[in-house]
């Protein structure tokens, strides 16, 4: 059965292919298409969200079973920022986001690497 990975990160495409490929699953990324796939604006609100907007548009461009993440960095000192909205910290976010954490309590320093992967079955639609 061919899947297809939706994801524009080398690592996340090594790290899906050596869970897959022994479970019998012939696995397609970008580097398979003929033109790359339409950036896909992140307009969820959860990463969950996000991840099946990713799958989505993998599959109507490839038409088979479309695997998708999305994922963040939460800071708990910082109540979970900048979450949701890590890839659009850069900057100056950044700065402020390094300047916030030189004196965390110990017990709160500890960032959270939330992940979803989503899937779109073109059987189930």
């Amino acid at each position: 059965m061919k899947i297809f990975i939706a994801t524009k990160n080398h690592h996340k495409l090594e790290e899906l292919e050596r869970i897959l490929k022994p479970m019998g699953f012939e696995v397609l990324s970008e580097n398979d298409l003929e033109s790359p796939l339409p950036e896909v604006e992140e307009t969820g609100k959860t990463y969950e969200e996000n991840a099946l907007l990713k799958a989505y548009s993998g599959l109507k461009v490839t038409g088979i079973t479309t695997v998708a993440d999305d994922s963040g960095l939460s800071v708990d000192i910082l109540d979970g920022a900048p979450g949701l909205y890590s890839a659009r910290y850069s900057g100056m976010r950044s700065i402020l986001l390094t300047g916030s954490l030189r004196s965390p309590p110990p017990f709160r320093a500890a960032p959270d690497f939330p992940l979803f992967r989503g899937q779109n079955n073109p059987c189930l639609k």
